[in-house]
Order: C-alpha cells, then structure tokens, then sequence
C-alpha cells in the first residue's frame, strides 16, 4: 500500500524544513562560539597590552630613578670637589699668614 503522493511530498518538505532549521541553528551555534573566542582572544589581547603597559612603565621609572640618583651623586662629588678647594685654599691663606708672620 503507498502512500498518497501529495502526504509523501508534505513529508519531504517537512523534512527539508527539519534540515534547513538544524543547519540553521548549527550555523548559529557556531557564530556564537566564534563571538565567545573572539571575545575572550581581545580580553586577553587587552591583559598583555596592560601589563606591557605596566612594564614599560615601570621601565621609565626605573630610569628616572637611576637619573636622579646620578645627578645626586654628582652634585655630591662637586660639592665634596668644592669643600676640598675651599679648604686648599683656606690652608694656603694659613700658610701664607704663618710664614708672613715669621
């Protein structure tokens, strides 16, 4: 006993929508997935720009740091450099009166 033509031919289409509304959720599915990856791979794109931010940062400090430490460190040196001119100056003026006085 067959089936009437125009059941077999409701049937397929049927089918057909079943298939078509699988696919579509399928596809569907995987632009999810997609946008899930592609959000969670900018997040992470986003954490290392921050931390290299952060390290350049720190980097520049660094610097700063080591500058101003030399600076001090040299006016330091001109400073002892000037106390010991001033005081060799001073020891000649002694000198100088020590012996004027003889």
């Amino acid at each position: 006993m067959q089936e009437d033509p125009v059941i077999q031919m409701q049937q397929r289409e049927l089918q057909i929508k079943e298939m078509e509304a699988q696919s579509k959720a399928m596809i569907e599915q995987a632009r999810l997935q997609l946008e899930a990856q592609k959000a969670m791979m900018k997040s992470q794109l986003d954490q290392q720009k921050a931390d290299q931010d952060m390290e350049i940062e720190q980097a520049k400090l660094a610097v700063r740091i080591a500058e101003d430490n030399e600076r001090e460190q040299l006016e330091t040196k001109r400073i002892a450099s000037k106390e010991q001119i001033e005081g060799a100056k001073l020891g000649v003026e002694i000198a100088k009166d020590v012996f004027r006085d003889e």
